[in-house]
């Protein structure tokens, strides 16, 4: 997976997503407006939730995705997650998606800033 690791912004760093992320992401998984758009059951609970990581741990096993934690520096905590899907080396592009992401906090980071903290995204 090319040795991704983590990438650290003023705001926030998307770094490489464990099941020492769930307390956190379960803050959030209650929060039913961010479920507006989901393709699949939406983690509401604990066990949902590490369902959902542990299935993202095992596509990133696979190669299929490179899934991160969303850690927002002023809070020091996780405030979502996202992933990297369909890396291609050709074109040297990524698609980004699977994107839980709990912050209604004024002055926060808002989801494009979060994109453009990766490495200039238009977010």
């Amino acid at each position: 997976m090319g040795g991704v690791r983590t990438c650290t912004g003023p705001q926030i760093a998307w770094i490489l997503l464990s099941l020492d992320h769930l307390a956190d992401l379960c803050r959030y998984a209650v929060d039913t407006s961010l479920w507006t758009w989901g393709l699949r059951k939406p983690p509401v609970d604990r066990e949902t939730m590490q369902a959902q990581i542990e299935q993202a741990l095992a596509q990133a096993k696979t190669g299929q995705r490179i899934p991160f934690a969303v850690f927002h520096h002023g809070r020091g905590e996780c405030i979502g997650s996202t992933s990297f899907w369909f890396l291609d080396p050709i074109t040297q592009s990524v698609e980004i998606g699977s994107t839980l992401l709990g912050m209604p906090s004024p002055g926060g980071p808002d989801k494009g800033e979060i994109g453009r903290e990766w490495g200039g995204g238009r977010g």
